[in-house]
């Protein structure tokens, strides 16, 4: 059998807790081409195809890596934390690594929510943020004291940060489009193909991606309203999961059946 990636083990992880009265088992074996990942099976019914995939920009682990391996994406001690950092693909991790602990401590004293990298700023935490790389750092409440989350930008142009949509349709609409772009053919043609009435696609969407900030944003926060409109899957696709991999915020789900609901991300199993 072969062995479940990280983000399916945690996708199966996640899905089991929310089914409980299901199991959830591996599907693809590897012994046949466009097989897809899991499979639910109901007590006494149909089963369910799971398609699992991930919302990551590939263009942009490289600096993640350099930020991960210095410790950026950590807690730190003396910081209330909650802080979301996007950084300029200029940025430098060494630099961060020395000044970024200062500047989010600073900001925390002086009572400010955030700060944007302004060249030539009068302000000194504006200008200091601009030096280190930094377009802007946000602070959110978290269960994590201390904790700081650094990202590198997104790809689009749209402004990022200060947007707190009053509901999480933004996410409807995003994982609509989403889904529908001709990059995700294989994962829905998996699903098309199974056979199988009721298809699932769980996302997982990695801290280095092109989704919307607005979305992201929803994706981290603890307690976001679940979105009053449907997505609008591919066709033939029944059911929709999406979390973010930071540790805070609530997964969300989307059924043919029953609408929006939450679930609950469970600590991702061990490699």
């Amino acid at each position: 059998m072969r062995k479940l990636r990280p983000e399916e083990g945690w996708a199966q992880a996640c899905i089991q807790t929310t089914l409980a009265d299901c199991v959830v088992e591996p599907h693809d074996d590897g012994t046949m081409p466009g097989m897809y990942d899991l499979k639910i099976v109901y007590p006494g019914g149909p089963a369910g195809a799971v398609e699992v995939t991930t919302a990551v920009d590939d263009e942009r682990l490289e600096l993640w890596q350099e930020v991960h391996k210095r410790a950026l994406i950590r807690q730190q001690p003396g910081l209330i934390g909650g802080w979301l950092v996007r950084i300029l693909h200029s940025a430098r991790a060494r630099d961060l690594d020395k000044q970024l602990g200062r500047l989010l401590r600073e900001l925390e004293l002086d009572g400010r929510p955030g700060v944007r990298g302004i060249k030539g700023s009068t302000d000194p935490l504006e200008a200091l943020a601009f030096s280190l790389g930094i377009i802007e750092a946000v602070q959110s409440p978290t269960d994590r004291k201390g904790s700081i989350y650094v990202v590198p930008p997104e790809a689009s142009r749209e402004p990022v940060g200060g947007y707190a949509p009053l509901t999480s349709d933004p996410l409807a609409i995003w994982l609509g489009e989403w889904t529908s772009e001709p990059i995700r053919a294989d994962n829905i043609s998996k699903l098309l193909n199974a056979g199988i009435a009721e298809r699932h696609l769980f996302i997982v969407v990695r801290s280095i991606t092109t989704v919307p900030f607005a979305v992201t944003d929803l994706l981290i926060s603890l307690g976001a309203p679940l979105p009053t409109v449907p997505p609008a899957l591919p066709a033939g696709i029944s059911d929709v999961w999406v979390m973010s991999s930071w540790d805070t915020g609530d997964g969300f789900r989307w059924s043919s059946e029953i609408g929006w609901a939450r679930f609950t991300k469970v600590p991702p199993p061990c490699p």
